[in-house]
């Protein structure tokens, strides 16, 4: 009867033994075509190719917050004339309280901040995995 470690190193065993057989088979294939042919990804032909990085220009959209402000009239009382001062009775018991007259107000105008957000473009580099054969590679 086999335990659970005897067990996971024979299955371990069988994928070492499987990944080498692929390996094999792999070499074998490009050992009876010459070398491993690919398609350039530039002219189209089949041949030996290599893979190089090629930049891409591409355009990225990016997202710019903006802040600004608009002015708003707003009105500032003044003080107040005090008329009278008149109790009152409740659950809580007795309170007082000041009755007052306004008198005058100004205006007064205030700055109130708007962000706006922009959607700008700008270009960008994207590095992309190409197959070049060897007249294209240069």
């Amino acid at each position: 009867m086999m335990t659970h470690l005897q067990r996971g190193r024979a299955f371990f065993a069988g994928i070492v033994v499987l990944s080498s057989f692929v390996a094999i088979v792999q070499l074998a294939t490009r050992a009876a075509t010459g070398a491993d042919p690919c398609r350039c990804d530039r002219c189209g032909c089949s041949a030996v190719c290599q893979s190089v990085c090629v930049p891409k220009k591409i355009e990225r959209e990016i997202t710019k917050v903006c802040w600004d402000y608009k002015c708003e009239e707003v009105c500032i009382p003044g003080r107040s004339q005090c008329c009278e001062t008149r109790c009152a009775e409740d659950q809580c018991g007795c309170w007082s309280y000041v009755v007052g007259e306004p008198t005058c107000a100004r205006v007064k105008t205030r700055r109130v901040p708007v962000r706006t957000e922009v959607k700008r473009k700008v270009p960008g580099v994207e590095w992309v995995v190409e197959h070049r054969c060897g007249a294209c590679c240069h």
